[in-house]
């Protein structure tokens, strides 16, 4: 999710969202057209991630977004690689 914001008309508020797998740009997502991952299914995404692997594609979305997260916010408070 890049933003979230309110339609000036509706009031309703409608997100702005880059899709992962390709890096394509959606605005004005509604989200009552959003499917929410379950907690279960996005840690269990993030820990089977191949973190080895040259190529993104081959980690699920969450584990991207997971790494992104916290890549932008400090990289020093990452686990040493061993």
């Amino acid at each position: 999710m890049e933003r979230s914001w309110r339609h000036i008309d509706t009031g309703k508020v409608l997100y702005d969202l880059t899709e992962l797998s390709g890096s394509r740009a959606r605005a004005s997502i509604d989200p009552d057209y959003m499917r929410p991952l379950p907690a279960t299914d996005a840690m269990h995404d993030i820990d089977t991630a191949p973190l080895s692997e040259p190529d993104t594609g081959a980690m699920t979305p969450a584990a991207v977004a997971w790494l992104r997260q916290h890549l932008g916010q400090d990289a020093a408070a990452l686990p040493a690689r061993r």
